[in-house]
């Protein structure tokens, strides 16, 4: 318990050391940085504690503490030159340091009611940092559909709580929620449940309530970091941390699987038809948040964890080099393209490609201790796939010497067995501190969706993707808004300005 506090104490003391005015704001920023590395050390001291002694929060906690105390030092760091000079850095130092000390003590929580504080003020300091340049009228017209969306998640999750703490006549520590819970009516143990759900719904920005998300573009760079690594990913711990609330209804776990597949879809769209570059990483967030849920809803906890912890990094990489990816494309449109492989060359690539990754991860599985779990399934699967897709690209790029190409092949099985065997270990951690699913979906669930996004991720390499009744459909699953014009015989449409999906606007 004290560990929990000092853990997120931290960031609290460089909130207000960062807030004082004697303190030059670029000064406060790497003092915040400073004090941060101390953030780090204590999440770091919660594993130790873990290992050592066996107790302590469960597993999935304190590495998700560590996962977010290095993020928000690495955003720090960033935002330490980026923001330099700038009106609202001080701010950001600030706030951003109350949002860690929010989620650190979110990860942590040891009760329903810690959590729920913790969740709240999360999402407060989000808005203050939304609100950094709040003289724009799209910052300003974001702040308040973040506001307003938001707000029904955080209602949501208070009255689940407020109804479960009732009952129990005190706060609940997750030990005893499974009792608590079966001591609700059944009626209200189900509103709770989906009201639980929304709460996930609304944080991590989906269908119907993802509109959020999209009217934050405003915001400085830092700030989407922080939001699309971080912040959305606490639906997860949501559903981990209440799961025997959530999985012991069926309606609920529907709901939280439709939802994401829904927003898998929506945001697989966006991103096809959005042309700016931090409108396709927000699409993105809202379809791999789906991924997420739908993962939470056929019981695969350590799946959620893994992907989650995979996805913060990913996108906080992103957002923070997002002016280096206009770079980045410019030159990949003056660089000349080279001819493609012959046809049968890329067919024997996609056999090879296929085949060779299941040398590596089927012993790899074999041979891990422990029964094999739909968690560790999954995640064998996607690893499977991302390896045949690098291994297909390296096999079929004629810029690659061939030597590469022929020392690729024993470094992805070699790379595909150390992969399974990691996640195995991790969903094993993971799920001997964790409650399994009541009544999950089941894991064909997770397929549909995922064949209805490879099957739009297809449509730009077919011939009908010029179709422009095709594309409104898209940008109307999509949420993008599609002009109408009318055409007279002597009007014509406007040519692009340029080729390239992604516009130089970041």
């Amino acid at each position: 318990m004290v560990l929990e506090f000092v853990a997120a104490l931290v960031w609290l003391v460089g909130a207000a050391a960062a807030a004082h005015p004697g303190i030059p704001p670029a000064r406060a920023a790497s003092l915040a940085v400073g004090v941060g590395s101390v953030g780090i050390a204590a999440a770091v001291g919660s594993v130790v504690l873990r290992w050592t002694t066996g107790a302590g929060p469960a597993w999935f906690a304190v590495l998700a503490a560590v996962f977010v105390a290095g993020l928000s030092v690495w955003i720090q760091r960033f935002a330490v030159a980026h923001l330099r000079g700038d009106t609202g850095q001080r701010r950001f130092v600030v706030w951003v340091n109350v949002l860690t000390a929010a989620a650190v003590g979110l990860v942590l929580a040891p009760s329903v009611l810690w959590f729920a504080v913790a969740w709240t003020v999360a999402g407060a300091a989000l808005i203050v940092l939304l609100a950094t340049y709040r003289r724009s009228r799209q910052a300003r017209d974001g702040v308040a559909r973040a506001l307003r969306q938001l707000a029904v998640g955080d209602l949501a999750l208070w009255a689940a709580v407020v109804t479960v703490s009732g009952t129990a006549r005190g706060d609940v520590e997750w030990a005893r929620l499974a009792a608590v819970t079966e001591r609700l009516p059944a009626w209200s143990a189900a509103v709770v449940a989906l009201l639980l759900v929304v709460a996930c719904v609304s944080r991590s920005a989906q269908f119907p309530l993802d509109g959020w998300l999209r009217t934050t573009l405003a915001a400085p760079t830092p700030v989407s970091a922080v939001m699309h690594a971080g912040l959305v990913n606490a639906a997860a711990f949501l559903v981990i941390r209440f799961a025997p609330m959530v999985t012991a209804h069926p309606a609920a776990l529907a709901l939280l699987g439709a939802c994401g597949a829904a927003s898998m879809v929506v945001g697989s769209a966006g991103y096809l038809v959005r042309a700016d570059l931090k409108g396709r990483l927000v699409a993105s967030t809202t379809a791999q948040m789906g991924v997420m849920l739908v993962t939470l809803s056929v019981g695969a906890w350590g799946a959620a964890v893994f992907h989650l912890v995979g996805h913060g990094m990913y996108k906080a990489r992103l957002f923070l080099r997002a002016g280096e990816q206009v770079d980045d494309k410019r030159r990949a449109l003056a660089t000349p393209v080279t001819d493609p492989a012959p046809a049968a060359q890329r067919r024997a690539a996609a056999v090879v490609a296929t085949v060779l990754p299941g040398l590596g991860i089927v012993p790899a599985a074999w041979l891990s201790t422990g029964p094999a779990t739909l968690s560790s399934t999954v995640l064998a699967a996607s690893g499977w796939v991302a390896a045949a897709l690098v291994l297909h690209s390296v096999l079929t790029n004629r810029g690659v010497h061939v030597g590469v190409r022929v020392l690729a092949v024993p470094l992805v099985i070699v790379a595909s067995a150390v992969y399974t065997a990691a996640v195995h270990a991790l969903d094993a951690l993971v799920s001997s501190d964790v409650p399994a699913a009541v009544d999950p979906l089941p894991g064909w669930v997770l397929v549909v969706p995922l064949l209805v996004v490879g099957a739009l991720s297809l449509l730009p390499h077919l011939p009908i993707a010029r179709d422009p009744v095709l594309y409104g459909w898209v940008a109307r699953v999509a949420g993008t808004p599609v002009p109408r014009l009318r055409l007279t015989r002597r009007s014509t449409l406007a040519r692009p300005t340029s080729t390239s999906p992604v516009q130089e606007t970041a």
